[in-house]
C-alpha cells in the first residue's frame, strides 16, 4: 500500500506502507459485527477525510441501515482545545457523513454527544503539532478518560486520526516534507504505544 501526498509535483514524494511500519494499526478493543457507530473528532483534517464517505461507503456496498459515520469538527483546534470545550461545557453539533444509523443527540456539549453507543472513537491533533509529542499531554490523557466514562459500551475503539506533513514552504516551527512526515510518523507510534490505541489512520 502507498499514500500519495497532496503536494505541488515538486514537493510530493510517495508513503509506502513501510513509512509508518508493518504494526500498524493495532486493534485492541474487537469490532461489532453487526453494526458500527463511528464519531470522529477533529479540525478540517477531520473534514477533508470524511467529505467521500457517503459515495464510498455506498459503492462498497455496506448496508447503510447497520452503520453511521458522524463528525464533530472545529476549524483549527487542538487536543487542548478540545478538552477545554469539553470541561467547559460547549455546545456542538455532530454531522451525520455516511450510513443511515441516527444518534439520539446530535446537538449538545461535549459529554452529552460522548454518552451515546458509539463503536469506534476518533481523535486527532492540530497539523502543525502534530509532530510534536508534548503537545499531546495532559489533554489526550483525559479526552480518552472522558471518552472511556462517558461511551457506555465499554469495548469502545479508540482511532488516531494522523495528520499529513505540510509543503516546504510552511511555518518552520512546522512537519514539512518527507521529514516532517516521518517526525509525525514516529510522534504517532509513541503516542500509541503510550496510550494503547487500538486504530491508526494514516
Amino acid at each position: 500500500a502507498y499514500y500519495k501526498t497532496n503536494y505541488p509535483k515538486e514537493h510530493s514524494f510517495t508513503i509506502t506502507a513501510d513509512d509508518y511500519g508493518r504494526n500498524f494499526p493495532i486493534q485492541n478493543n474487537p469490532l461489532p459485527t453487526d453494526t458500527l457507530r463511528v464519531l470522529m473528532i477533529g479540525n478540517s483534517f477531520t473534514d477533508d477525510a470524511t467529505d467521500y464517505l457517503y459515495d464510498i461507503v455506498l459503492k462498497s456496498g455496506i448496508n447503510l441501515n447497520t452503520c453511521c459515520i458522524y463528525k464533530l469538527t472545529q476549524g483549527s483546534t487542538t487536543l487542548k482545545n478540545w478538552e477545554d470545550n469539553y470541561k467547559n461545557d460547549a455546545t456542538k453539533s455532530i454531522i451525520r457523513k455516511a450510513g443511515n444509523i441516527t444518534m439520539p443527540i446530535t446537538n449538545g456539549t461535549i459529554q452529552e454527544l460522548l454518552s451515546q453507543d458509539w463503536d469506534v472513537i476518533s481523535l486527532q491533533q492540530l497539523s502543525t503539532q502534530s509532530a510534536t509529542f508534548s503537545t499531546f499531554s495532559p489533554y489526550l490523557d483525559n479526552l480518552i478518560s472522558y471518552i472511556k466514562t462517558d461511551c457506555p459500551n465499554k469495548q469502545v475503539s479508540l482511532c488516531w486520526h494522523m495528520t499529513w506533513s505540510l509543503w516546504s514552504g510552511y511555518a518552520e516551527n512546522s512537519p514539512r516534507g518527507e521529514e516532517g512526515w516521518k517526525s509525525i510518523v514516529a510522534t504517532a507510534q509513541q503516542m500509541q504505544t503510550m496510550y494503547g490505541i487500538d486504530i491508526l489512520i494514516p
